[in-house]
């Protein structure tokens, strides 16, 4: 009985014993909600409220978690006694794909790193004729490939009697074919390099076009943006971290949470290339208060003179939805962005974006004390393949947070993530 098997089991209803696991669950779910890290603009007040209710909440956590521990180590043996006995009927009869994430990006990854790694898993087991395993996410449910599985997309649980790591395995040395009761786990790292081996697996997005344009179609009604009939749309997917990412993260991850200069700087690039036509600029966002950008954006190019026939727009906070961002993604033309792994992915995917601005190189100044953006790269996308030009630039974040500058170049070296592996 594998590792794989036993987490399993712990999350499949179908076995006894699962009841006892439902007190760990809400005191679980209750620690998460009362640890989400509290905004740093929220008013003082609030501030002092939340840091109350979390002080309170820390002892409670506790106590019900030791509560709960004795029925949890229950119903768990239960649950692994009743697998080792029905497991020759439960266990899948042929060979399957799934994503894998290291413990740490488990906790930390969001929809654009899920995501890409499930389309990853999913085009690998295409190419071997096996079946893709889905691992669930937050936000997968309105997408097309979600909705509608092929014939050979398994949903979970599911159970094997072999489990194969590809992640240790050097990619020449993989198996010819993917047979048997075996999952093939495919390891997702989303930067240059992988901490413990092998470069991570990459599909090529321009050779799968087609493919990606059916399974990232959004499924449903959704709020579309009014952009102006005969106008050029662009997007600027603002990656501001909301109460997600700290000052540290923003000065580790430079090309993932770009400063704003990086936004109102291309921006003003492109419009210079337009002449009489109409431009209709939306900002995307995942930053608490979308207005305070929005003010900053349209006063700049006001202030630049390049404010002729643009219109400048954006969602409030409490009004939009991902399921909406996503969907009107793949209806603009032009895309300034982050290096995100949900909003490029959707370039390729949309079949109408013609060109998209991204970061693709950073470095920490000589004293640490500002992150500089050194690298754009302008990627003009067609039928018959993607052209890009690299722009060299110069824009700057103070550092910033908890940890020291030199920490952070240090994790920058470790980790090697000065520049984009995917974009």
């Amino acid at each position: 009985m594998n590792c794989w098997n036993l987490k399993v089991a712990l999350r499949d209803p179908r076995l006894y014993g699962d009841g006892l696991l439902s007190p760990w669950r809400c005191v679980s779910r209750v620690g998460q909600r009362f640890w989400a890290p509290c905004p740093s603009d929220l008013g003082l007040s609030r501030r002092v409220g939340a840091l109350f209710q979390r002080c309170v909440a820390v002892p409670l956590v506790l106590v019900g978690a030791l509560l709960t521990l004795p029925l949890t180590a229950l119903g768990a043996c239960l649950k692994w006694v009743d697998l080792v006995r029905r497991f020759d009927t439960l266990v899948e009869k042929t060979a399957a794909v799934t994503p894998h994430f290291p413990f740490f990006l488990e906790m930390y990854s969001r929809l654009g790193d899920r995501l890409i790694a499930n389309l990853n898993a999913k085009v690998l087991a295409g190419e071997r004729s096996c079946n893709y395993l889905r691992m669930p996410f937050q936000g997968d449910r309105f997408f097309y490939f979600v909705q509608h599985p092929g014939p050979k997309q398994l949903e979970g649980p599911c159970y094997f009697r072999h489990v194969v790591d590809l992640g240790k395995i050097d990619k020449d040395k993989w198996p010819a074919s993917f047979i048997g009761s075996t999952l093939y786990q495919l390891p997702f790292f989303s930067h240059r390099q992988s901490l413990n081996g092998p470069q991570s697996y990459t599909i090529s997005w321009a050779s799968h076009q087609l493919e990606l344009h059916e399974w990232l179609g959004v499924v449903g009604e959704y709020t579309k943006i009014p952009f102006r009939d005969g106008s050029i749309r662009i997007g600027l997917h603002v990656r501001d971290g909301g109460d997600f990412d700290d000052d540290v993260t923003k000065s580790l991850h430079p090309l993932k949470l770009p400063c704003l200069d990086f936004y109102k700087g291309e921006l003003k690039k492109l419009l210079k290339t337009v002449s009489k036509q109409p431009v209709d600029v939306h900002i995307f966002t995942d930053a608490l208060d979308p207005e305070r950008l929005y003010r900053e954006i349209d006063a700049d190019l006001k202030t630049y003179g390049e404010k002729k026939n643009v219109q400048v727009t954006f969602t409030k906070r409490e009004k939009t939805s991902l399921k909406d961002d996503i969907a009107n993604m793949l209806r603009v033309h032009w895309m300034i962005r982050a290096d995100s792994n949900l909003s490029g992915p959707l370039g390729d995917a949309s079949g109408k974006r013609q060109l998209e601005v991204f970061p693709s190189e950073a470095r920490m100044d000589e004293g640490c004390h500002q992150v500089v953006i050194t690298q754009v790269t302008q990627r003009k996308l067609s039928r018959n393949g993607n052209v890009e030009t690299i722009d060299q630039t110069r824009y700057t974040r103070n550092v910033g947070g908890w940890l020291p500058s030199w920490g952070i170049r240090y994790l920058q070296r470790m980790l090697d993530i000065h520049d984009v592996r995917m974009a």
